[in-house]
């Protein structure tokens, strides 16, 4: 009964946020790539803030965007401070000095794609978990002849806190996909007509994620990410019935591959590598233009 008085209010509360229309839910290079592209941000996601059971999803600007879909660079690189938020939940990131580049290069029967994007630092969920020098970057290769893009990910990060405390991190290289917890952080959301209430979350922070889509397939998604934070959490509000919200933070590469039809379908393998080793790597021959 108490969801069914809290929806009316519900509503005027998404109104008043500005979310109440919003829906519920070539040559020289390898012979095997058709096109590929790949683009970066230093801060994406989305959130989803649900008011007695009415669902409202809000993606966030990428920041610092870069992208390239043929042979060439595209680099970028702030100064200041970005923070992103939305009406009901202030200062849900913040990244500072953020640099993306993303990259093309070709060398007689090798492709190189490059995904590189880190930031001096970055503080996620209302500094809940922040980090120092952080940095991240997937350099995969297609040579002409092999049916397997072999990809490696790489990060480096100065310090990683969670709730104030600092966690004890892996040496580099970091493991793909390493998982650290978030628990028990208090989340401040601006209710209109309610005001400010505090929403516990819980989920995790993963270090050097990596996704691959259309594994085995002509068209692979790769998508990296040296911080990634996804965490989620309620609470029922008197009058007003749950109020829940669900986050995703990422900063982030993205690359997808178009695999000759002739070519047959290609497999992506993956391995972790140190920072600065990537940094400095270089294909014989190799140019971006």
């Amino acid at each position: 009964m108490e969801f069914r008085r809290g929806r009316p209010l519900a509503w005027a509360i998404l109104s008043l946020l500005g979310l109440g229309g919003l829906s519920p839910p070539a040559f020289a290079q390898s012979a095997n790539v058709q096109s590929a592209s790949t683009s970066t941000c230093n801060i994406k996601g989305r959130v989803t803030l649900t008011i007695a059971g009415i669902r409202s999803e809000v993606p966030l600007t990428c920041v610092n965007p870069t992208g390239q879909s043929a042979p060439g660079s595209d680099a970028s690189a702030l100064a200041s401070t970005t923070a992103l938020g939305i009406p009901a939940i202030a200062n849900l990131a913040s990244v500072s000095a953020p640099f993306g580049e993303s990259a093309w290069k070709n060398s007689p029967g090798t492709t190189m794609l490059i995904g590189d994007a880190g930031a001096s630092d970055v503080a996620l969920l209302q500094d809940g978990v922040s980090t120092a020098d952080v940095a991240g970057r997937i350099d995969c290769v297609s040579t002409t002849g092999s049916a397997i893009v072999d990809c490696a990910a790489a990060m480096a990060i100065g310090a990683l806190h969670i709730g104030g405390q600092e966690v004890d991190l892996p040496p580099e290289p970091i493991p793909i996909n390493t998982v650290v917890p978030i628990a028990n952080l208090d989340l401040a959301v601006a209710l209109p007509l309610v005001g400010t209430i505090a929403v516990p979350i819980n989920g995790a922070v993963t270090l050097n994620r990596v996704e691959v889509t259309g594994q085995d397939s002509n068209n692979p998604r790769i998508e990296h990410a040296p911080i990634s934070v996804s965490a989620s959490g309620s609470v029922d509000v008197l009058g007003v019935g749950l109020v829940g919200v669900d986050i995703r933070l990422d900063d982030y590469t993205d690359m997808k591959i178009t695999w000759r039809s002739d070519a047959g379908p290609v497999a992506i393998t993956l391995r972790p590598a140190p920072y600065e080793s990537l940094e400095v790597v270089e294909i014989p021959g190799a140019t971006s233009q």
